[in-house]
């Protein structure tokens, strides 16, 4: 981007600088700052993020949040469904074996809602996401981005960056899976009244990669939608849910230390 549109990144296109006197925007030009809290790998040099940005920053880590919290809280009621199925008729007639398989169906279910199994992933979820977002502050964002037609459809990110993600979800990547197919497996379980959560985007590190990059780098400022609103439980269930950070972690210490170079060391597209 030319100087003058240093600070104009088209994936914060609703946050450019205005002259109405809006403060939650991106700054007009870069400048040198020293007080960035959520993007402090931008402090001493110049950039597009100003202090008053941060709130919005803020704002929208926490909106990917609850859209994984939905997500899990989704799964959550799904088990829940697929265990009603153990009062209905159909189970009393069903065979030792079919009910067998029932069993390592819900067994599946709590497998992967066990924050063991989900808190590594989702954490890695979580630095990616603070990673885009803190990918706003950059001046020269339109080398790290791939153009076509006029629109931006790929952000040059560090190979590293999936590398380190399916690092991370793997262990988590390998119970959806299991998930999966034992509802599919049990003629009980998948009687459930619930669609089965979609974690097709687990399914391996390619699709995790390209889910991450389509729905994360080229939307970083997202809103959750209707289904993510409803799925997510209120305040008070909030707070007995697993943090969605690594053990140790605390969710301010995960919004005020990101990946904020998530986009450096990019490649060429090939």
């Amino acid at each position: 981007a030319s100087d003058g549109k240093a600070c104009y990144n088209v994936l914060f296109e609703t946050h450019w600088f205005t002259r109405d006197g809006a403060t939650h925007t991106l700054a007009e030009l870069p400048s040198l700052h020293a007080n960035l809290r959520l993007c402090p790998a931008f402090n001493g040099e110049a950039s597009c993020c100003r202090q008053s940005f941060e709130q919005e920053q803020s704002l929208h880590v926490s909106y990917w949040r609850q859209v994984l919290i939905a997500k899990l809280e989704r799964l959550r009621r799904s088990r829940t469904a697929a265990g009603a199925v153990e009062a209905e008729d159909v189970f009393g007639g069903a065979t030792p074996g079919e009910r067998a398989q029932f069993h390592r169906a819900i067994e599946a279910y709590e497998v992967a809602l066990s924050p063991a199994s989900h808190s590594r992933c989702f954490a890695a979820l979580m630095t990616y996401i603070a990673g885009m977002v803190c990918f706003s502050c950059k001046p020269d964002w339109a080398r790290s981005v791939q153009w076509k037609m006029g629109e931006v459809i790929r952000v040059r990110i560090a190979d590293t960056a999936c590398t380190e993600l399916w690092a991370c979800c793997a262990g988590f990547a390998e119970k959806a899976r299991t998930l999966r197919q034992a509802v599919l497996d049990s003629r009980l379980a998948i009687l459930q009244r619930t669609p089965l959560e979609n974690l097709g985007m687990f399914d391996d590190q390619q699709s995790l990669c390209d889910w991450a990059h389509d729905a994360i780098a080229l939307h970083p400022f997202t809103t959750p939608g209707e289904g993510e609103r409803e799925a997510t439980p209120p305040i008070q269930a909030l707070a007995r849910l697993r943090r969605l950070e690594a053990p140790g972690e605390s969710s301010d210490a995960n919004a005020r230390q990101p990946l904020s170079r998530l986009g450096d060391g990019e490649r060429e597209a090939s």
